[in-house]
């Protein structure tokens, strides 16, 4: 039961890392862009 446990909730906690990464990425780089403009 553990095991399975872990193995949906890794890849879950992946995901989400992923897309805070994405987010922070596309906030930084329309804060660039803002400020070329």
């Amino acid at each position: 039961m553990q095991s399975a446990e872990l193995q949906g909730i890794l890849p879950a906690k992946l995901i989400h890392m992923l897309n805070l990464m994405r987010f922070n990425f596309n906030v930084r780089f329309i804060s660039v862009l803002s400020l070329v403009n």
